[in-house]
């Protein structure tokens, strides 16, 4: 029975998890991107989250240092510390759509509750 659940989650659970080289090869980087700031001064649930905005390439055309919007505004970091999400810019870019299109129904007196209407209701 060891063996059988060994073996489950073996190809179970390792099977689906993500696979991702050591180091990051920064030419998969994209404006849209969404990354954590590494920051060795605070823990890593404390690291700032950051869009990329633009990209800054050295000498070598290898990407150096990167132009972020995170919630306090603008920076510019170097490339070294910055951790991409598994979230791709497409991706972020439909839930941000999608957030649009919802209809929100404002609160009334009688019910104290919101309503979100979903712009594709199912049929």
């Amino acid at each position: 029975m060891q063996k059988d659940l060994r073996r489950s989650f073996r190809s179970k659970y390792l099977g689906s998890l993500v696979q991702r080289p050591k180091l990051l090869k920064w030419s998969t980087i994209y404006v849209g991107d969404v990354v954590l700031i590494g920051n060795g001064n605070q823990k890593r649930i404390n690291w700032p989250l950051g869009r990329v905005i633009e990209i800054i390439p050295g000498k070598k055309g290898t990407i150096r240092f990167v132009r972020l919007r995170t919630a306090d505004g603008e920076t510019l970091r170097p490339n070294q510390r910055l951790f991409l999400l598994e979230i791709t810019c497409q991706m972020a870019e439909d839930v941000e759509v999608k957030m649009q299109r919802e209809q929100v129904v404002p609160v009334t007196e009688e019910s104290h509750t919101r309503i979100i209407i979903p712009a594709d209701p199912v049929s």
